[in-house]
């Protein structure tokens, strides 16, 4: 009896001592965040603004359909945008802040923070379009059109929280992505003609969105499918760091500790992109990529991963977003083989850039080759020999361990080393990201031109950020591709 006694009470002692300890931790990295984000630069209008009257996932669920949801948007784009507009101080207006009002916007100019949809007069088939976190729809514009001159019906939803503040971010679920999903996918399947193929193109978070759907799907007759996906800097893992994010805003409304809800505080000159990131965001991002995984799991132990759609999907290698070992590991090595392909953008291994890599970069490619046969095709864009910086299509079938080669009518930039999760689905000529922008369109910056030299310390966006790429040299081959996939689809 005695024994009994003293084992209950140290079982009692070591529950405290473990819950002191979590406890312990817990504080240290709520109280550690909180004083490092105190060193975050101000907080300004756009840190403070959280529009009212997004829809929520129960709102969409409950009936709404497309009309309704761009009324709502257009409601809560313009008030958002007028109480911003309203706590501007003389220091905030100046040409490159995107919530100063613009003198005079060319007659008919879209608002590409919106969504949009173009109708062809016959469609052959239906796309929907979604685009990443802290993006809005211009992201997808590009390849939108292309598909949409080719015949196809496109449709590109903003998801809620973006388009208007960075402050919105603070507040929204991913679930409310979904549901967004959910009715922009039942609105193309209603469309005319019904028996038309319907695909979806997913951007980054959009990426991890058109998954989720997709394996819903397989166990919903409810919920429509898609014929094919295609995924573009798929948003498929993260650092475990990222499952510490509620713990790091837990001072947030603290006096003084205001900025603990936020990772990053920057000035917001970029008109289709926030450049500050919530913790929030990175919390709906790692809620998705679990989701996510926990979805392709039970598929795969259902045995319902057969049914999936073909995946096509371009990566660039090097991805400072998303874990690129994840794509390939975590996602497309547990495909069913069915005419999937992984496109992996190299690095620039032009002999002149080569002494500059860690080896460990220089090595992630030959890496893949060697793993022996896969159930999906493996192409990797990359330098045709080093000595040019014109690339090939290396690839492999599936089930073949001998690469085939061909050649493709482009090439490195000679400044660019590597492509980015950013770079993708923009084109060298955009006339915000691109290297090289059209004059046809102006924004208010041309953020893909900036070649920013000075002192150090004296700017609050590092250095490395303003040299991430922006744009894809390979844009035209990658659209190509993805017209190809949609016309399989369609039959054409």
């Amino acid at each position: 009896m005695l024994l009994r006694r003293l084992l209950g009470l140290f079982r009692r002692r070591h529950v405290v001592a473990v819950a002191i300890a979590v406890l312990g931790v817990v504080a240290t990295i709520a109280i550690g965040h909180g004083f490092v984000a105190r060193q975050h630069p101000d907080l300004e209008p756009w840190h403070l603004v959280i529009p009212a009257g997004e829809p929520n996932a129960a709102e969409i669920d409950a009936g709404m359909d497309l009309p309704a949801y761009r009324d709502r948007e257009a409601r809560v784009l313009t008030q958002a945008r007028a109480e911003v507009a309203e706590l501007l101080s003389a220091r905030h207006r100046v040409q490159g802040n995107r919530y100063v009002p613009r003198a005079a916007a060319p007659a008919g100019e879209v608002d590409w923070n919106r969504s949009f949809e173009w109708i062809p007069d016959r469609p052959i088939g239906r796309v929907l379009l979604l685009h990443g976190m802290t993006d809005g729809p211009y992201s997808l514009r590009t390849l939108g059109l292309r598909l949409h001159e080719h015949g196809f019906h496109v449709l590109a939803p903003r998801l809620q929280g973006h388009g208007t503040t960075p402050a919105a971010l603070l507040d929204v679920r991913w679930e409310d992505w979904a549901a967004t999903t959910r009715m922009a996918m039942r609105h193309l399947e209603a469309a005319a003609p019904a028996d038309s193929p319907l695909m979806i193109v997913g951007y980054s978070t959009g990426a991890a969105l058109a998954l989720e759907h997709q394996l819903g799907a397989l166990g919903d007759p409810g919920l429509p499918r898609a014929d094919r996906l295609v995924l573009l800097s798929p948003l498929i893992g993260l650092g475990r760091s990222a499952a510490l994010a509620p713990l790091l805003s837990l001072l947030d409304g603290v006096p003084g500790f205001e900025k603990a809800g936020w990772l990053e505080v920057l000035p917001e000159y970029n008109p289709f992109k926030y450049n500050s990131f919530p913790v929030n965001g990175g919390w709906q991002s790692y809620r998705l990529v679990s989701t996510l995984a926990d979805a392709f799991e039970r598929a795969r132990i259902e045995g319902r991963l057969e049914q999936l759609p073909p995946l096509l999907t371009f990566h660039s290698v090097l991805d400072s977003t998303v874990q690129s070992e994840a794509v390939v590991r975590r996602l497309y090595d547990g495909l069913p083989v069915n005419g999937s392909e992984l496109v992996l953008y190299d690095l620039n291994r032009w002999n002149v850039l080569a002494p500059l890599f860690r080896r460990s970069q220089l090595d992630g490619v030959a890496a893949l080759f060697e793993a022996g046969p896969r159930p999906y095709t493996l192409s990797v864009i990359s330098n045709r020999d080093p000595a040019t910086r014109e690339v090939d299509r290396i690839w492999l079938a599936p089930g073949s361990e001998t690469p085939a080669r061909e050649p493709i009518d482009a090439a490195f930039p000679p400044e660019v080393f590597s492509l980015s999760h950013t770079a993708l689905p923009f084109r060298c000529d955009d006339p915000v990201y691109g290297t090289e922008p059209r004059q046809d369109e102006d924004f208010g910056v041309r953020l893909g031109t900036l070649a920013l030299r000075g002192e150090r310390n004296a700017l609050q966006v590092s250095m490395e950020q303003l040299a991430r790429l922006n744009c894809n040299p390979f844009f035209d081959d990658m659209a190509a591709r993805v017209l190809e996939w949609a016309a399989a689809g369609s039959g054409g």
